[in-house]
């Protein structure tokens, strides 16, 4: 599960699952190998987020669509983004504000070959994506686990967004206390 919230400050570059959209999150190898959630805009008011893994797109660098949202919903409007990765059979889910996209409530992304490419993780830019996303990018959170699942309706919410930020394990009232030299 990748989740947090986000904030477009603009609207993103690409048009019509171009590949030339933004990329919020993505991983890549220096080959150019790369998966990454990506942005676009619609030329009919909307905008598109997809799915794209290298190793399973075959270099169509536009990917999978796995949600749209009207732009008047979250152009300078924060909104929760979760895409979710089902263990059992390898689906990837989109959920805005806790609603599923009509892209994904039937399983139609299957994704099995997901790849640690053991390169840093980049955020707000992609590999092949034509430009940077603009925005802002708040509590996000990556987990091991699926924290929602797909009830297979793209009409209520599957779940409600967290309003307060994510809890924290270990203490963050420990401070460490500036080197006394210049060595370290």
């Amino acid at each position: 599960t990748i989740e947090g919230w986000i904030y477009f400050d603009t609207m993103p570059s690409g048009t019509g699952n171009s590949g030339n959209g933004d990329g919020l999150i993505s991983k890549y190898n220096t080959s150019g190998s790369q998966w990454a959630i990506q942005v676009d805009n619609q030329n009919s008011g909307y905008t598109n987020f997809n799915w794209y893994n290298y190793d399973k797109h075959n270099n169509s660098y536009s990917g999978s669509g796995i949600g749209s949202v009207t732009q008047s919903d979250i152009y300078q409007n924060w909104c929760h983004l979760a895409v979710v990765r089902e263990p059992d059979n390898g689906s990837i889910h989109c959920y805005v504000n806790g609603v599923e996209s009509i892209f994904t409530i039937n399983d139609q992304v299957i994704d099995n070959n997901i790849i640690d490419y053991n390169v840093p993780l980049y955020f707000g830019y992609g590999y092949y994506q034509g430009t940077d996303f603009d925005g802002l990018i708040d509590d996000l959170r990556i987990s091991t686990v699926a924290r929602y699942t797909s009830v297979g309706i793209a009409t209520t919410a599957t779940f409600t967004p967290p309003t307060q930020a994510y809890a924290t394990s270990g203490t963050l009232t420990v401070t460490t206390d500036p080197p006394g030299d210049k060595y370290g």
